[in-house]
């Protein structure tokens, strides 16, 4: 015996739902392998890009309170380096972190400051700027 509902809106609901179940076997949704982590991944990187902080990323950008933009960047040096060709270096690596994460083929910095770190023969600096 098949149950036949008195109310109209019961027989739209009873027809809506045995559509749907007809119709479940024939529909195929396709989802982009990495959706989901590169959604992820997305979101994080506008985070961090306001915030001005990456933890996943030792040479980066900080923003000041000012709204200023700082980059900073690390290297060490290559056997036979001097130290002021290391900073060079040093500097060259942080305007072309800048063009990059600022998405700008031109860019003006201000050398702001740097440090030295020896170990033995070994040399690493810290260099940090600030985009004008």
């Amino acid at each position: 015996m098949i149950h036949t509902p008195k109310h109209p809106s019961g027989i739209l609901a009873s027809l809506t739902l045995a559509a749907c179940m007809m119709l479940s076997g024939c529909i195929k949704v396709h989802m982009p392998e990495n959706l989901v982590s590169d959604t992820v991944k997305a979101g994080k990187d506008i985070y961090y890009d306001i915030k001005g902080h990456d933890p996943e990323k030792q040479k980066g950008s900080e923003y000041s309170a000012s709204g200023s933009i700082g980059f900073s960047n690390s290297l060490s040096s290559n056997p036979g380096e001097s130290k002021e060709a290391l900073l060079e270096r040093c500097f060259t690596e942080l305007a072309e972190i800048a063009k990059r994460k600022l998405n700008t083929p031109n860019l003006a910095y201000r050398k702001d400051k740097h440090r030295f770190v020896e170990s033995g023969n070994q040399v690493q600096v810290e260099c940090n700027a600030t985009i004008l």
